[in-house]
């Protein structure tokens, strides 16, 4: 890495917690999505890529909800471009977990205002079957994108099966959350 920095092909840069990041150039980028194209084991550097991006923005989502969504909803956008590779490569490959990412991003989606990028996403994955806790999510994500889309009618009733999934499920924080979303 640090050879790559000195070649001016990756850039320091301060990230919203003060911490350094290290990003690569969007030129540099292109090159690598290039010279990855050619590999043997390109599906699964991208399986990869999608598996850690998944998990690193479900863990992002919890975080947000409990302390510090303005620090989160910040690496979440800093992170943005592979979060959208990720998405993508789940939509293809593995549609469970592209409705667990964007399930995780609601707040997000909520916080940036990035409702019409998130409605289409939503319309990717409506018809995967998924399980419960998953469910929970897409439904929640789904009632701050159409309130951000001021579907206000569909946004109420969206929160609602939301928070009737979450009282069933016995998930009290999502449970919390949908009451919040009805109330308001």
């Amino acid at each position: 890495v640090a050879g790559l920095i000195d070649k001016s092909l990756l850039h320091h840069r301060r990230g919203p917690d003060g911490e350094t990041r290290v990003r690569m150039l969007e030129l540099v980028r292109e090159f690598a999505a290039e010279l990855l194209a050619d590999c043997a084991d390109a599906e699964q550097v991208r399986a990869r890529h999608a598996t850690h991006i998944t998990g690193w923005v479900d863990d992002a989502s919890e975080a947000m909800l409990r302390a510090q969504p303005d620090l989160w909803v910040q690496r979440i956008d800093a992170a943005f471009p592979d979060v959208a590779q990720a998405f993508g490569w789940n939509v293809a490959h593995r549609p469970a977990d592209a409705v667990r990412l964007v399930g995780a991003l609601g707040l997000f989606f909520h916080r940036t205002g990035m409702v019409d990028l998130a409605y289409q996403w939503l319309q990717q994955v409506e018809d995967v079957d998924v399980p419960s806790p998953l469910e929970i999510r897409r439904a929640a994500t789904c009632g701050y994108v159409l309130f951000g889309r001021l579907d206000l009618i569909a946004a109420r009733h969206t929160v609602q099966r939301a928070l009737d999934l979450a009282s069933s499920a016995g998930n009290v924080l999502y449970e919390a959350l949908a009451m919040i979303d009805v109330a308001y």
